[in-house]
């Protein structure tokens, strides 16, 4: 019997709110034990008023707990139950024989109801309405004693008095032990949660260990991989452009073509997947040294002069700078270079024909103190992007599909590499594309200006050189040039 109370009150389920239990056990408890009450009141005679009280309270708590079970509207029927209840038990206060009557002992009652409904800020303003309420019934008993309703004998009132007593023993006894039952099922299931989120916690630390693990083995793979390949790469990229030198047939140019590309392509993507798994690492660093503008992106551009794609597309590289742009700049001139050349080589993969813009002009805006606002534009003239693939540029391993065939595609690296470099950098890349009209990326780059100042002077063998005077030779110039000292 009890399992199945348990269970049709809901007592066992974790999910229902104790709010609604409250209202559950309530009302139910109301229910049992007035209708006790009205039987033992029908057996010993108590006057006919007394019981149809009795029978509506039992109505409206057979209403309230089908709406509170059944319906949850636990919160809209609290109200309207105390609200019901403290009136039938105003007006059976009289037909009760007042205080000396059972009224006292179901107007505690009232209070516990109250109690266990009602929430806690609001149980101070309750328990004053019902102790103004009460002394309102008192105060009347007494001006107008003849409105009270007397026994037909001492029997009865003693046994009416007797019965109420059960009824609050019935009703206390119920509340408690559903009550207790709740809290029970609700700690066993806490228990059990709360063992089964330990052991989860300790498979999920387990399961952490095993992943950073095999992360720092990754790591470490690709270190190590990366410097065993890009090794042989390089010579075979050297052994190809000192073979490009000798006399060699027009098949044989054709075969050392294809392998100069395919090993610098080799060559990129293993830059690529290194620096992807720097920047999961989160040990992707930037470093601050002095270069020029201008030399920085001629440089850049010069890489692809020998590139296949620009001669058989009918490409061209224009390079613009801005008059007011500043020449000497200090910040990670190679990860600059990085993103320049992953943009540009993108715009050559997707053009078909036409000019390939660089852009670089100073920025006006609200930037860090003594810092410069570069803005970096590259603009092509090919097949466009769709609205919706944009936001699938950055993300690593994606590759946006158009009409156009393309001999090489990458790994979808180089963009989210590029956007990661410039957030590092403090800025952002924004794209601007539609289909058949061209894309234009563009990044804004906060440097700081030069603080070395470039000098030009004349040797005794006539040659003219140009680096910072006490410091090492900068990377953008040529050997034969860094080689003479003053």
């Amino acid at each position: 019997m009890k399992n199945f109370l348990v269970r049709f009150l809901r007592l066992n389920d974790i999910t229902v709110p104790l709010e609604n239990k409250l209202s559950d056990i309530v009302t139910f408890g109301t229910f049992v034990s007035v209708g006790i009450g009205l039987i033992q009141n029908i057996l010993i005679g108590i006057h006919w008023f007394v019981n149809s009280m009795l029978a509506a309270t039992m109505l409206v708590s057979a209403i309230c707990f089908y709406q509170s079970r059944f319906k949850n509207n636990y919160r809209s029927i609290r109200p309207f139950f105390l609200a019901t209840i403290g009136t039938f038990l105003s007006i059976s206060w009289f037909a009760n024989f007042g205080v000396r009557g059972p009224s006292i002992i179901l107007m505690n009652l009232f209070a516990v109801l109250g109690a266990l409904l009602i929430k806690k800020e609001r149980n101070t303003l309750f328990f004053i309405g019902l102790g103004i309420l009460t002394t309102i019934l008192l105060l009347i008993e007494l001006y107008y004693p003849q409105s009270l309703h007397t026994y037909d004998s001492d029997f009865q009132w003693q046994m009416d008095l007797f019965n109420t007593y059960i009824f609050g023993i019935v009703f206390l006894a119920l509340t408690i032990s559903f009550f207790k039952s709740s809290y029970e099922e609700d700690r066993e299931v806490l228990v059990e949660t709360t063992d089964r989120l330990e052991r989860s916690q300790e498979e999920m630390l387990k399961e952490k260990e095993k992943a950073e693990k095999a992360e720092r083995a990754k790591t470490e793979f690709l270190a190590n991989m990366s410097h065993e390949i890009r090794t042989p790469l390089n010579s075979i990229i050297g052994t190809a452009d000192l073979l490009n030198e000798t006399e060699l047939s027009g098949r044989q140019q054709e075969y050392l073509e294809t392998i100069s590309i395919s090993s610098r392509h080799l060559l990129n993507l293993v830059s690529d997947v290194l620096d992807m798994s720097r920047i999961d690492q989160g040990r992707l660093f930037l470093e601050n040294q002095d270069f020029q503008l201008s030399v920085l992106l001629e440089s850049t551009l010069k890489l692809f002069r020998n590139e296949p794609k620009i001669s058989s597309k009918q490409l061209f590289l224009n390079l613009e700078l801005a008059p007011d742009t500043p020449e000497h700049l200090r910040g990670d001139a190679y990860r600059l270079r990085q993103v320049v050349v992953n943009l540009v080589s993108n715009a050559i993969k997707f053009s078909n024909t036409g000019n390939i813009t660089i852009k670089a002009s100073k920025k006006q805006a609200e930037l860090l103190p003594g810092k410069i606002g570069i803005q970096f534009e590259v603009i092509d003239p090919g097949v466009g992007i769709q609205k919706e693939d944009l936001p699938k540029l950055f993300r690593p391993f994606s590759e946006i599909k158009t009409t156009t065939v393309h001999p090489f595609k990458g790994a979808g690296l180089g963009l989210a590499i590029s956007r990661t470099i410039i957030q590092l950098m403090g800025g952002e890349i924004s794209v601007s594309s539609s289909p058949g009209a061209g894309s234009t990326f563009a990044f804004l780059r906060c440097l700081k200006p030069g603080f070395l100042q470039f000098k030009y002077r004349i040797h005794q063998k006539g040659l003219k050189e140009k680096w910072p005077t006490s410091t090492p030779c900068p990377f953008w110039l040529p050997k034969t040039i860094c080689s003479i000292r003053s």
